[in-house]
């Protein structure tokens, strides 16, 4: 099987290290497949599995895998909802309180793929060691109501839904989505300077030195907490509003993705998971798919699923081998 060759070359190592930290909810076969894929030194996933779901099946998935660990903290996510940042922190602090200092913080999704070997992987980290993988846009200053009503709306998104939590989001929805009034200050005042709020994807790679950074506004900072629970959405803010009010904002990478269907949809925003948006995230399916997709320039892929794209992640499988034993 391809994906037990690959593992016979995961001893290697250059002295990086990588996390990535894998968020998911299902396809826990697809998990332990990542993690094969992803076998490679010291490097590790740490993965946060949604509470709202039993653990069993993915801790089954990568049963006997020694780069893999759970997150210690399980928290419930809903989609859009500030949950998902917890999930993230305390993933985070997981990570840099492992042991073993971590060159390198990715943070991907369940169903996210590797489009390339660890090695090649590890190469490109190398060439971009200094380089902080957030790209973003101000949604304060922005002219669009759609960008600037995620950081002037208010946003109801966490929990599980009561008859009145209903008619609260149907009302908020009007506001935010119909009127497009800014009716809510739409930047964070830090002591005596102004954030403004940037969005970008929630897919980025940050360097460990950036990540403890975040962890200690996380941890410091309630009042840019208290702020960013009603923005929308918080993955997609809450990072890259950090960053780009920081010293790390002249690190951040100008390195970009080349979109296959511009006519359809187009991002100058994604960092190095590729994917596509038009109405719904695409679900990539096809083999023969695969050339188009490294000829974006991605290191990851989002979104296959285990079933509907077992001929492609096969195909992908192939393609890491031949360049696991080529580098």
């Amino acid at each position: 099987m391809v994906n037990e060759q690959i593992r016979k070359n995961s001893s290697r190592t250059d002295g990086l290290t990588i996390a990535y930290i894998v968020l998911c909810h299902d396809e826990p076969h697809l998990l332990g497949r990542v993690a094969k894929s992803l076998r490679y030194g010291n490097d590790r996933l740490f993965v946060h599995v949604d509470k709202k779901v039993t653990e069993t099946p993915f801790l089954e998935a990568v049963q006997g895998l020694e780069n893999v660990q759970f997150v210690s903290h399980r928290e419930e996510i809903y989609w859009g909802g500030f949950s998902s940042i917890v999930a993230t922190m305390e993933s985070i602090r997981d990570v840099l309180q492992s042991g073993i200092i971590y060159d390198r913080i990715v943070l991907l999704q369940g169903k996210d793929y590797p489009l390339h070997s660890p090695a090649y992987i590890h190469s490109f980290f190398q060439a971009h060691s200094t380089e902080e993988f957030c790209h973003a846009i101000n949604v304060t200053t922005s002219p669009n109501p759609r960008d600037y009503m995620k950081c002037c709306g208010y946003w109801r998104m966490d929990g599980k839904k009561s008859f009145k939590d209903k008619v609260i989001n149907k009302a908020l929805a009007f506001f935010n989505c119909k009127l497009k009034v800014k009716y809510r200050k739409g930047y964070f005042c830090n002591s005596d300077q102004r954030w403004d709020v940037y969005k970008g994807w929630a897919q980025v790679a940050i360097t460990s030195k950036c990540a403890k950074y975040i962890l200690d506004i996380y941890d410091q900072c309630p009042a840019y907490n208290k702020f960013m629970r009603h923005r929308f959405p918080p993955d997609e803010i809450y990072i890259h509003t950090i960053l780009h009010n920081s010293f790390f904002r002249d690190n951040i990478s100008n390195y970009r993705l080349v979109p296959r269907k511009t006519a359809e949809w187009e991002s100058t925003d994604l960092n190095l998971t590729y994917f596509e948006y038009p109405a719904y995230v695409t679900v990539f399916k096809d083999e023969e798919e695969l050339s188009d997709l490294l000829s974006t320039k991605a290191l990851f892929l989002r979104k296959v699923t285990y079933g509907e794209s077992a001929s492609l992640l096969e195909e992908i499988d192939k393609f890491i081998l031949s360049e696991m034993n080529t580098l």
